[in-house]
């Protein structure tokens, strides 16, 4: 995090970055099971997680799924191969995901205070 600004990096194909205004709520989030058990994967997300993805696809192996960064509106990411595509919210499977979800929260409430008084 510089300043009000998120940058999520997961190895050197993948990255999103982000202004703490473009976020519209931070959440617990749940994965999302098909009636047959299988993982639901969303679409236009972006994960920030350590664990490959193609595992989680071929095997249903997953890092547990913390919270959801949802945007007011899409934001654009790059991908693999440098191709850039937008995305309605992040899920985030790190560790300690609880105090950087307090971090984030605080600085929204921040940004609003500075907003509001400077009305």
């Amino acid at each position: 995090m510089m300043g009000n600004v998120i940058e999520m990096k997961i190895g050197a194909r993948r990255e999103i970055s982000f202004h703490i205004q473009d976020i519209e709520m931070i959440k617990r989030a749940s994965i999302t099971y098909s009636k047959s058990g299988g993982i639901i994967h969303e679409k236009e997300v972006f994960h920030a997680t350590a664990f490959p993805r193609v595992l989680t696809r071929l095997f249903e192996i997953t890092d547990e799924l913390k919270h959801e960064i949802i945007f007011k509106e899409p934001v654009t990411y790059r991908g693999y191969f440098g191709i850039k595509k937008k995305v309605n919210k992040v899920l985030v499977y790190i560790e300690d995901s609880d105090r950087f979800a307090h971090i984030l929260e605080q600085k929204i409430e921040d940004i609003e205070g500075l907003v509001t008084n400077f009305k």
